[in-house]
C-alpha cells in the first residue's frame, strides 16, 4: 500500500503541474536559440581550426548565457505562480513564451543588423533606426516593419509550441529521474566555458588572431585576460606570431584593391612628428614652429583628431579609418597601407617614440611591418619625457647624416613632453606660475587647472625648441625641398574648461582639436580655415607620393590638397562614435545608451531640438555606419 503523502508533499504535488514543465521548456528553448544564433555565423567566412574550435565552445556556452536572465525570471515567476493558483500558471506561461520570444527576436535582429551593417546592436544603431526618418535612411520602409513583425510573431509562436511540448513531456517523463544526465551536461558546458575563457586569455597574450577574430562573432562577448599573471609566471609576450601572414586573416578586407602608382610618382622623404596631447591653441606658445609654418607649410586652423585618446588619434592619422576599428586591426595585426607602401618602396626607416611601442600596441598595428631594429623607444619615465624628446631628435639628425642619400627615408617621432605631468627642463620656463607637483591623486584639478595649463604650455614651449632643431636640420642639409613634413598632435587636452581634466573623457573642442602643419614640396605656405581631420592624412601623403588608387579603396578620408573641403568629420573613443561639424557634436554609444549619448553644440551646450537635427543628419549617420563596415568581410 502506498504511504500517505505528507501535507508538504500534497502542496508540492498540487503546485507541480504549474511549474515542473519549465525545466523541459528551457531545455527545448536552448537548441531553438542555437538555431537562431546560427545566423550570426554566416559572416564568419573561412576560419582556421583553432578559431573554429574556440567559436564552437563560445557558441554553445553563450547559448546558455543568453538564457540565464530568462531562467532567473522564470524562477521568480514560478515562485509567484505557486501562490496565485490557476491564474499564476497562465501568467507564468505568458512570461515564458513572451520572454523567450523576445530573446529569440533580439538575437535575430542582432544577426540581421550585423549582416547588413557589420556590427552588433548598440546605442548608435538603435538611435539611427528609431529616430524619425532613420529606418527610411537605411533603405527600410513599412514593409520592413511588417516583415520584422511577422518574424517576431513566428518566433513567439514557435516558443508557444515548445511550451505545449514541454507540458506533455513533463506529464509523462519527469525530469527528476534524469538529474544525473542534466548534471553531466551542465558540467560539460561549464568546462567548455572555462576552456574558452582560458583560450581567449592565452590568445590575447600571444596575439593569436584566429581566436581573437572569432570572439567578435557573437554579441556581448566579454573577454577575459590575464597578461600580468602569465608574465609573472615567466612567460614572454611575443611581438608577432611566427609565420603569420597578416593580410590573410578572416575578418578584414583592407585595402579594397592594391595600390597603384602614377608614372611620375615622386619618392619624397617623409618626416612625421606627433606630440602627445598637443591641443590646437598650443601653437600660441610655439613661435618657432609657427615661423616654420609661415615660411613653408600649410597651417590648418580647424583640424580635428580622429578621437580623444592616443589609440584613436594615431589610428585615424595612419589608417584614415574610424578609431572604432582599432581592435579589429590589432587582433589581425594588420598595419596601414601607408607604411606598407614606404616599406615596399625601400624607404630607410627611423621610427622613434619617447614612450613605448607596446602601449598602445603600435608595434602590432601602425608599425607591424617595420623591422624591429628600426623601432627606437625610450626607457625613461614620464617625468623625463622632455629629455627623451631631446635625445630622439638627436637620433633623427644622426639618422639623416648616416643614411644612404640615394634612397628616400621615412622618419617618425612621438614626443612626450606635453603628456601629463607635462615635463620640461627647470631652467627658464615660459610661465613661472605653474603647478610644481603633479600628483594625480592629491591634486585638486579644479583649483589647479590654471597652474596645470601653465605647466602644459611650458612643456609645449620646450617642445617648440626641439621641433625647431629638426626644421633647421632639414633646411641645413638641403632636404626640405624633397621632404613632406607633418606636425600635429594625437589628440588635445582639457583643463577643466568643460568639467574634465586631460583627455579620453568627452568630445570637447579642447580634447579633439589639434594643430596641423603640412609641408609638401612645391606647395607654398598658406592658412587653411576649413574643417580637416586626421582621417585625411593617409590620402594626402599617398597622393603626394604618386599613388593613383582612389582614397576610398583604403581610407575614409580625402586628400587635403586636392579634394573639396569637408563639412563634417567622425571621432571615436573606447565605446562611442561622434559626428562633428563646425557647430555640433552628436555622440552615440556603441555599447548601449549612456549619459554621454546626445547632441550638443561645439561649446558644450545642449541643443534645443536635438531630434530635428538628428533627422537632418540621417544620411551622414548612414555614411558613418557604412564606413564602420566598409573594410570588413
Amino acid at each position: 500500500m502506498q504511504a500517505a503523502l505528507t501535507r508538504e508533499e500534497v502542496v508540492q504535488e498540487t503546485r507541480a503541474p504549474q511549474t515542473r514543465w519549465l525545466g523541459y521548456y528551457l531545455l527545448l528553448t536552448y537548441p531553438a536559440l542555437l538555431a537562431t544564433m546560427g545566423l550570426l555565423l554566416r559572416d564568419v567566412g573561412e576560419i582556421e581550426t583553432a578559431g573554429a574550435m574556440f567559436l564552437g565552445a563560445v557558441f554553445l556556452t553563450y547559448g546558455c548565457t543568453y538564457l540565464l536572465p530568462l531562467a532567473a525570471a522564470l524562477g521568480l515567476g514560478a515562485w509567484l505562480a505557486s501562490r496565485l493558483g490557476r491564474a499564476g500558471g497562465w501568467l507564468l506561461g505568458a512570461l515564458a513564451i513572451g520572454g523567450a520570444g523576445a530573446l529569440q527576436f533580439g538575437i535575430y535582429l542582432d544577426a540581421y543588423l550585423h549582416h547588413v551593417f557589420g556590427f552588433h546592436v548598440n546605442g548608435f544603431v538603435l538611435n539611427v533606426i528609431t529616430t524619425p526618418g532613420g529606418l527610411r535612411a537605411t533603405g527600410g520602409n513599412n514593409s520592413t516593419w511588417l516583415t520584422l513583425a511577422a518574424i517576431g510573431a513566428g518566433l513567439v509562436t514557435t516558443q508557444g509550441l515548445l511550451a505545449l511540448l514541454a507540458h506533455r513531456l513533463a506529464a509523462s517523463h519527469p525530469l527528476r529521474g534524469r538529474a544525473r544526465w542534466l548534471a553531466l551536461a551542465a558540467g560539460l558546458l561549464l568546462a567548455l566555458g572555462l576552456g574558452e575563457r582560458a583560450a581567449y586569455g592565452l590568445a590575447r597574450f600571444y596575439r593569436f588572431p584566429p581566436v581573437l577574430v572569432a570572439s567578435r562573432a557573437l554579441p556581448l562577448y566579454v573577454p577575459v585576460t590575464f597578461n600580468k599573471l602569465l608574465k609573472r609566471a615567466g612567460l614572454e609576450q611575443p611581438r608577432a606570431p611566427e609565420g603569420l601572414r597578416l593580410s590573410e586573416q578572416i575578418r578584414l578586407r583592407y585595402p579594397l584593391e592594391p595600390l597603384a602608382r602614377r608614372a611620375d610618382a615622386q619618392d619624397y622623404n617623409v618626416v612625421w612628428l606627433v606630440a602627445e596631447s598637443l591641443r590646437a591653441d598650443a601653437l600660441e606658445v610655439m613661435p618657432r614652429t609657427r615661423a616654420f609654418a609661415d615660411r613653408h607649410a600649410l597651417r590648418f586652423t580647424h583640424h580635428l583628431s580622429g578621437g580623444n585618446g592616443t589609440r584613436w588619434g594615431m589610428f585615424s592619422m595612419f589608417y584614415g579609418l574610424y578609431g572604432n576599428l582599432w581592435h579589429a586591426f590589432l587582433d589581425e595585426r594588420r598595419g596601414p597601407v601607408l607604411i606598407d607602401e614606404v616599406v615596399s618602396r625601400g624607404y630607410q626607416l627611423s621610427i622613434n617614440t619617447s614612450a613605448r611601442f607596446s602601449y598602445p600596441e603600435f608595434d602590432a598595428t601602425l608599425f607591424s611591418a617595420v623591422p624591429r631594429d628600426r623601432l627606437h623607444e625610450s626607457d625613461a619615465d614620464a617625468t623625463t619625457g622632455w629629455s627623451c624628446d631631446r635625445d630622439n631628435v638627436t637620433r633623427i639628425l644622426d639618422f639623416l647624416d648616416g643614411r644612404d642619400p640615394q634612397r628616400p627615408f621615412f622618419a617618425f617621432q612621438f614626443f612626450e613632453s606635453t603628456h601629463a605631468p607635462y615635463s620640461f627642463p627647470a631652467e627658464a620656463p615660459l610661465h613661472d606660475d605653474y603647478t610644481r607637483e603633479y600628483n594625480y591623486v592629491a591634486v585638486d584639478m579644479q583649483a589647479e587647472a590654471k597652474g596645470l595649463h601653465a605647466r602644459f604650455e611650458n612643456a609645449a614651449h620646450y617642445l617648440d625648441s626641439q621641433l625647431n632643431r629638426l626644421f633647421a636640420g632639414l633646411e641645413e642639409r638641403g632636404l626640405l625641398e624633397r621632404t613632406i613634413v607633418i606636425v600635429t598632435g594625437d589628440h588635445g587636452e582639457e583643463f577643466m574648461e568643460h568639467g574634465r581634466m586631460g583627455h579620453n573623457s568627452q568630445f570637447s573642442d579642447e580634447q579633439i582639436r589639434v594643430p596641423l602643419l603640412l609641408h609638401v614640396p612645391g606647395r607654398g605656405p598658406a592658412v587653411v580655415e576649413s574643417l580637416s581631420s586626421h582621417l585625411d592624412l593617409p590620402a594626402t601623403v599617398l597622393t603626394a607620393l604618386g599613388v593613383s588608387t582612389p582614397a576610398k579603396s583604403y581610407s575614409l578620408g580625402q586628400d587635403l590638397i586636392g579634394a573639396a573641403p569637408r563639412s563634417w568629420a567622425v571621432l571615436s573613443d573606447w565605446s562611442h562614435v561622434a559626428y562633428v561639424d563646425r557647430e555640433h557634436v552628436a555622440t552615440y554609444s556603441l555599447q548601449g545608451f549612456d549619459e554621454r549619448q546626445g547632441v550638443r553644440t561645439r561649446a558644450g551646450l545642449p541643443l534645443a531640438q536635438p531630434q530635428r537635427f538628428e533627422q537632418e543628419i540621417q544620411p551622414r549617420l548612414m555614411e558613418i555606419m557604412t564606413g564602420l563596415r566598409r573594410f570588413s568581410r
